[in-house]
């Protein structure tokens, strides 16, 4: 890691004013930091992985599916993955920057915080029990080779490196091995949890307080080091907090993210561009395996944040914070990486380095931060990937091209084969459209009973063509009707071509489980679990009331479907989130007055920005305001294009009500019904401020809105 210093001249007042205070509070015995939880404890859902992360790559290495058993037997075949592997501690850690020679136990432990870190996940995924029992022997050896050596605190002029890209990793691997009771009762989980509390925590705590008072003279010498050097010990600041079930440790560390007096800050080490979709890092001009380092750190924290989420949601979600930064300086990365051009703001150093373009130093170099940003960003919250001005369109086409994550003694590794998610997500509600026919599948005349008829018919918004797929552990899913709450099932459990597909009382049985698995085309075939056939549209037809069947697998158009994810749930609360700007529909000034007119904003966190969309018996929908109370309408009953939209107590009136359809693309267009006219950014604008009009159709991308379920 290269020492090269860094600041913001900006900061130098503030700086040592924090820093002193800091020291301060310290030297009393005591730090304070405001709390991001509402819990007194966590729920222990993991540190780095849940235990759905590991059922899911265990489930896909067994069948052998791609990328996951691509990436399991490529990080098998590394060094920290052999059964013999032997762990080298030593008593008093320490690596020195400018005096390598000095180093005791660097590398050994890099090399051996990533081999415990692999051996206990090999241990969790493996089906082969001599295999999986192997690698548990190996991460306990490792873990209580370095838990029962050290006895001094990590030193050297790069503790924090030292520490920070190794203590979050001890920390994971042993929070995967405690649930060994034989290991854990004989107290080496114990004793782990020591080394980190006792010979870590401190070395990260006393960088982030004093940055070794380095280059005093310029009076802000917190700005002297460069961001990865400070995030790298935030997370394992954070890991440790969650291992050891100490909530001031943890909020200590996302103080550090928001709040750090540092380079490390999030919005000190990534801000915006003139691209709403980007973020450059504040090493973009300083060399791209640096600038990658720092921003995977960062994201590891967000990932450690929403394991905990997912268990209380009072936790934080830091990959939501301040406007999903960490996807946007992904993105950035991802893009220029990639070989594209980004915008870039210069960067001076403490020294007075000047770096005034953004630096292609180790251009293409990539790290194994990738998928785990894609992966949550777009399955997990549900951001397109597709077209070149989606959110995650950058990073998921870099991966495709990169896949699987090689493994990095810097980051976490198998990145590919835990964070990797099927394209559907448990529990979630989909439409499931016929890509020949552009239609859905659907329980005939919204029927309810037992034996009710499953056809094809055109979309028509209505719960009895949306499903919420369940996974059931074993490999298949169940699909029950969000309207009807029966499941998908084949009728009397046939296995004859042409059986007929119906909705009945789930019971478990294999006729109501289906395998879905992708077609090279990005769409899916749902296959009966009970005959092994395939869900088919009769005759290959499009016409509404086709019969939907089992029957064998050709890989015809007729066996193909699109999942749609979440579709208009009627009643629900949504952002309307327009993919060109990146930018949400919005009450101006956040009133609720009569007549305030709409616009696009920034996406935050008020109720000026939330919908409850709500059918109507004609098939329109009314769209209310949740901070007003009021609903969305063309001012005046207007029919004239540049009419603007704005609030107004619902009456029924036509020009309140609006069809919502459906884009190839996934996307929805907002039809006035009064005038049939779409609702439209202005000019196709991008500019938080720009006003909504209705107009007639033209299929630009100011016309198109994402619906986004809160």
């Amino acid at each position: 890691m290269l020492n090269v210093k860094h600041k913001r001249i900006k900061n130098a007042l503030l700086s040592l004013l924090t820093s002193v205070l800091f020291i301060m509070s310290v030297s009393l015995g005591t730090i304070f930091y405001p709390k991001h939880v509402s819990a007194d404890s966590f729920t222990h859902s993991g540190i780095l992985y849940s235990q759905a992360d590991f059922d899911r790559a265990k489930q896909q290495v067994t069948a052998g599916v791609s990328p996951w058993i691509d990436a399991w037997n490529a990080g098998k075949l590394t060094s920290y993955a052999s059964s013999s592997y032997t762990p080298s501690p030593v008593a008093a850690p320490a690596r020195w920057g400018g005096h390598p020679d000095l180093n005791s136990g660097n590398t050994q432990m890099f090399n051996d915080a990533e081999a415990a870190l692999v051996q206990a996940i090999i241990w969790k995924v493996s089906s082969n029990s001599t295999e999986a029992n192997n690698a548990r022997l190996k991460a306990e050896q490792i873990l209580d080779a370095w838990s029962s050596t050290v006895n001094t605190a990590v030193g050297g002029d790069e503790k924090q490196l030292l520490a920070g890209l190794n203590g979050y990793k001890f920390a994971a691997a042993a929070d995967i091995m405690k649930s060994d009771t034989a290991w854990n009762n004989a107290g080496k989980f114990t004793a782990i949890k020591n080394m980190l509390l006792n010979y870590f925590l401190p070395s990260l705590r006393d960088y982030l307080t004093t940055h070794y008072n380095s280059d005093g003279d310029y009076g802000s010498y917190p700005y002297y080091y460069r961001g990865n050097q400070d995030i790298a010990p935030m997370v394992t600041i954070m890991a440790i907090g969650v291992l050891c079930d100490d909530l001031t440790i943890y909020i200590e560390a996302v103080n550090h993210f928001k709040n750090g007096n540092h380079n490390g800050r999030v919005t000190y080490y990534l801000f915006p561009t003139t691209d709403s979709n980007l973020a450059q890092s504040e090493e973009s001009g300083r060399d791209q395996p640096h600038a990658q380092l720092g921003l995977g750190l960062l994201a590891t924290m967000a990932q450690i944040s929403y394991v905990q989420k997912s268990g209380d949601s009072t936790f934080e979600d830091l990959y939501e914070y301040s406007n999903r930064l960490i996807l946007k300086g992904t993105e950035y990365a991802a893009k220029y990486n990639s070989g594209g051009t980004v915008p870039f703001t210069p960067i001076y150093t403490v020294d007075w380095r000047n770096e005034p373009v953004v630096s292609a130093s180790g251009r293409g170099k990539l790290r194994p931060i990738y998928d785990m940003v894609w992966n949550h960003y777009h399955y997990v919250k549900g951001l397109a990937d597709s077209a070149s001005t989606d959110p995650v369109y950058n990073t998921r086409s870099l991966i495709a091209s990169f896949e699987p994550e090689s493994v990095s003694t810097d980051h976490q590794p198998f990145t590919t084969l835990l964070y990797t998610r099927t394209p559907i997500i448990s529990g979630e509600i989909y439409s499931l459209m016929n890509p020949v026919s552009g239609k859905m599948l659907d329980v005939a005349s919204g029927g309810t009973a037992n034996g009710t008829n499953v056809q094809l018919w055109q979309d028509a918004a209505g719960n009895n063509q949306r499903f919420t797929i369940i996974d059931n552990g074993d490999g298949t899913y169940r699909l029950i009707g969000l309207q009807s709450g029966k499941a998908l099932d084949v009728n009397g459990a046939g296995t004859a071509e042409g059986t007929n597909v119906q909705i009945w009382t789930y019971s478990g049985s294999a006729n109501q489980k289906w395998k879905i698995t992708a077609n090279s085309d990005s769409s899916f075939k749902l296959i009966d679990s009970n005959s092994g056939k395939v869900l088919d549209v009769s005759g290959n037809s499009t016409a509404n009331g086709t019969n939907v069947q089992i029957l064998t697998d050709n890989g015809g158009a007729a066996q193909k479907w699109k999942l749609i994810r979440g579709g208009i749930i009627s009643g629900g609360t949504y952002k309307l989130l327009n993919p060109n700007s990146g930018k949400v529909l919005d009450l101006s000034n956040g009133s609720t007055a009569d007549g305030t007119a709409v616009q696009i904003a920034e996406d935050a966190t008020g109720s000026n920005q939330q919908w409850t969309i709500t059918r109507n018996e004609d098939g329109t929908y009314k769209i209310i305001g949740v901070s007003s109370g009021k609903a969305l309408e063309v001012f005046g009953g207007s029919t004239d294009d540049g009419t603007k939209v704005s609030i107004w107590p619902y009456s029924g009136g036509a020009n309140q009500k609006w069809k919502i359809i459906m884009n190839t693309d996934g996307t929805y267009k907002l039809i006035d019904s009064n005038s049939n006219r779409i609702l439209n950014v202005i000019g196709n604008g991008t500019s938080a401020g720009t006003s909504v009009e209705i107009l007639l159709n033209n299929g630009l991308s100011g016309q198109k809105w994402k619906l986004v379920k809160q």
